[in-house]
């Protein structure tokens, strides 16, 4: 077209608001080792990780609002390595202002909301966020002959920032809950025409090569337009990979 590791091994004052983390079975998330990436090639079948591998809504959503503001939940100093990952650098990725605290919780209440009312699943409508925008909500409008917007970069019209991508600072500030919300729903309801909740993970992986170029080989999801690591990616990101820097892509695929 939003992660890291729960460490279990302290005890754990909660976010306001998120439930507690369930130990995920399989994978390398609640067990606080860190996550490297791994390329996934072909299908989406043999290798690629199954849907009982993904990180919960919860587990991703922790880990990015540390992301955010690693003192604002008391988990191991471990999560300082992320605090500039997501959200805090929005100035980098997008020369836009990074997220306020209300615009973060803002999306993470709009995905909880919206995802179900549309059959897809919270944690993988928000893998995309992450890969879209990696969160920022003036993320800019990208225009390759049909313009892409916002969180999810998709065809609505909902934007904080609807201004020349080469402008710096342009996006709205604060970015209205009202259009986080419209953002969201757009790019929800995009998934939700390419797969259901009660669909196994391939179908999930078919659909992220869908919603990236609207085009997809269904024996080789890094075939035709877009991103080709595009696939694999999000996969990583949904059991617990960061593009931190310190576990650096290798997909080579261009």
């Amino acid at each position: 077209m939003l992660f890291n590791i729960i460490v279990a091994t302290a005890p754990l004052l909660l976010l306001p608001g998120v439930a507690a983390l369930p130990q995920s079975q399989g994978s390398t998330a609640a067990t606080g080792g860190d996550v490297s990436y791994t390329m996934y090639k072909g299908d989406g079948r043999d290798g690629w990780p199954v849907k009982d591998e993904w990180l919960s809504f919860d587990e991703l959503y922790v880990t990015s609002y540390l992301q955010f503001e690693p003192t604002k939940a008391h988990f191991l100093p471990r999560w300082d390595q992320n605090k500039d990952v997501i959200g805090k650098n929005c100035e980098e990725t997008h020369s836009e202002k990074s997220n306020e605290d209300k615009e973060t919780k803002a999306i993470k209440e709009a995905i909880e909301d919206i995802a179900p009312k549309y059959q897809v699943p919270t944690n993988y409508a928000l893998a995309v966020v992450l890969q879209e925008s990696q969160g920022c909500v003036r993320a800019p409008t990208t225009n390759t002959g049909t313009p892409s917007r916002g969180l999810m970069q998709c065809q609505g019209k909902p934007s904080c920032n609807d201004n020349d991508p080469k402008l710096v600072n342009s996006g709205q500030s604060p970015c209205p809950q009202s259009t986080i919300e419209g953002m969201i729903e757009e790019g929800i309801k995009v998934l939700a025409s390419y797969v259901k909740e009660n669909e196994d993970a391939t179908a999930h992986y078919v659909a992220f090569r869908r919603y990236n170029s609207y085009q997809v080989d269904t024996s080789d999801l890094s075939v035709g337009l877009g991103t080709r690591c595009y696939c694999s990616d999000v996969a990583n990101r949904l059991v617990g990979w960061v593009n931190d820097g310190k576990n650096p892509t290798t997909c080579t695929l261009k």
